[in-house]
């Protein structure tokens, strides 16, 4: 995931959960250690589908997510990404303005 962010210039990554059921002591303290590395490469990073036994075994653990975003599902994390990103904003202005044009220009779709 590391090497794919550098490669790639990723400024945003989710990492997904569901599905994920039970998580020992030492995946689970590889994922934080990752999560945390995505970070220091600059790279906003987003958790998702955590379930209950998941929470659980981090609390027990005392894994820390601090400035790690974590959100319910995927759709979630990839609105929170797009809005970290403004892309949203962008997409909209983007439309924003060309309906605009095609009015000034008489044109409608």
């Amino acid at each position: 995931l590391l090497n794919r962010i550098v490669e790639s210039g990723a400024r945003c990554v989710i990492i997904d959960l569901t599905g994920v059921d039970v998580l020992d002591s030492m995946t689970a303290d590889h994922l934080v250690k990752m999560m945390r590395s995505t970070q220091l490469l600059g790279c906003y990073c987003v958790i998702t589908g955590i379930g209950p036994e998941i929470a659980r075994t981090l609390v027990e653990l005392d894994l820390r997510l601090g400035g790690i975003k974590t959100v319910r599902n995927l759709k979630s994390g990839l609105e929170t990404c797009f809005a970290h990103l403004n892309i949203g904003r962008e997409v909209r202005a983007g439309i924003g303005s060309r309906v605009a044009a095609q009015r000034r220009n008489g044109d409608h779709d």
